[in-house]
């Protein structure tokens, strides 16, 4: 004997639930992309400079894993409505979410991609001072 299935929500009730769930994932977007902002503007303008000589320049700062965490929680968010939605037999609100996934992620790669091309390439280090490029191909310069 089958199973029973359950009922399928009526289009109201998938409709007030997309659109409920959709304000709180953008809210937590727009939260996310201001906290992100404001943490890309404090950095660009805190003009710290080191105070002192250093034949040394200073070492290259960490990588920010915050923008990468924040982005994959949001997507984790999406992802799990998505699912959870399309277990309950809510289709708009399950589809909906899936664009906006896709939305994010897509964008997100975009703006890495931007990010990588714009970044110039880490300049060579200085030579040292007795150096003497031998151009003849012997390698017997002096």
């Amino acid at each position: 004997m089958p199973a029973a299935e359950r009922p399928r929500p009526d289009l109201a009730t998938d409709l007030v639930s997309a659109f409920l769930l959709l304000l709180l994932s953008v809210g937590g977007a727009f939260y996310a992309g201001l906290t992100l902002g404001l943490r890309a503007w404090a950095a660009s303008s805190s003009g710290v400079k080191p105070t002192g000589s250093s034949a040394l320049p200073p070492p290259p700062p960490p990588y920010d894993w915050v923008p990468v965490l924040t982005v994959g929680a949001l997507a984790l968010w999406l992802l799990l409505v998505t699912g959870f939605a399309w277990y309950g037999r809510l289709r708009v609100t399950a589809v909906l979410h899936g664009l906006l996934l896709a939305a994010v992620l897509l964008l997100v790669g975009v703006a890495q991609v931007q990010e990588q091309r714009n970044t110039p390439p880490p300049k060579p280090a200085p030579l040292p001072s007795d150096y003497h490029p031998c151009f003849s191909g012997s390698g017997r310069c002096n």
